[in-house]
């Protein structure tokens, strides 16, 4: 089984207390199988690289404090109320 040691895995991906371990079996197993995709010409975002750098910097910035960055407006639920998403 993929364990943990001292919050990271055999890989050195931080593993979160929450996280369980998973079987190497099964691991191997949710690989195989799948349909062919019909998707062609799938190329990766030219900002991925940049992001990644601004949220670095960011957590460089504010390290051990959880930032939260609203990403809508109110929803209604239920008819009756509106519900913030963060």
């Amino acid at each position: 089984m993929n364990s943990s040691s001292n919050n990271n895995n055999e890989k050195g991906v931080e593993v979160r207390t929450h996280d369980i371990p998973v079987a190497d079996a099964m691991t191997e197993f949710m690989k195989e199988g799948w349909a062919p995709s019909p998707l062609t010409g799938i190329t990766a975002h030219p900002s991925i690289p940049y992001t990644k750098l601004r949220r670095d910097k960011l957590s460089k910035q504010y390290v051990g404090k959880r930032l939260i960055f609203p990403s809508g407006s109110l929803k209604v639920r239920s008819n009756d109320l509106g519900f913030k998403y963060y």
